[in-house]
Parts: structure tokens; sequence; C-alpha cells
């Protein structure tokens, strides 16, 4: 399901914005958690959440590069509804807390 990374060399923010009711975001957040534990699983994301105000989530992931990220999250159910909007930045993870460790992969 979030196959795609081959080598996680780069960190990326992903910013969803939601351009829907939240009614028709909440009727589809069940497929939303699956698709987020099975990255999870995966260990391609590393922290995910709902904004606040409720206007869409942020997820932190690793990957291979930006067009694989986005091409993943064009993947799920949420995405195909075409209600949220998403923008991703890449940045090279320099420094991070101490437990945060055995989620990162290096190069």
């Amino acid at each position: 399901m979030c196959q795609g990374f081959s080598l996680f060399s780069q960190m990326f923010m992903i910013n969803l914005n939601y351009i829907a009711s939240l009614e028709k975001i909440d009727a589809c957040m069940k497929e939303h958690m699956v698709f987020l534990n099975a990255c999870y699983r995966e260990r391609l994301f590393i922290v995910s959440g709902r904004k606040v105000p409720r206007t869409g989530g942020i997820i932190l992931a690793q990957g291979s590069s930006k067009e694989a990220v986005e091409a993943l999250m064009r993947t799920i159910h949420l995405w195909r509804t075409g209600w949220p909007s998403l923008r991703s930045s890449s940045f090279r993870h320099r420094s991070h807390f101490r437990t945060s460790r055995g989620f990162l992969k290096s190069r």
C-alpha cells in the first residue's frame, strides 16, 4: 500500500488543506487511518495529525523524492475525492531529538 520509497534520503512535510465539509472528510477517515497505519508500519511516516483549528492535517514523512511522496499521497481515497489540497516541502534532516533515532533512516 505504501510502497515506492526505495531509499529514504529526504524528509518531507506534507500539508493537507480540506476543501470540503468536515462531514465529507469524516466519511473517509476510517480508510485514511488504514493508509496512515500502513505507512507507519513501513516507517515511511514519522508523525501526523490534524491541524488546529481542523482545516487539514500535517504529515512528516521520509522518502526518495518529492514526486514519490506526492504520488503515494494521491493513492489514498481522501485524495481521490478531491477534497484536500496537498503541498509538500522537502528537507534533509540535520538533527533530531534522541528518542526519534529509531524512526529515522539515514543515508
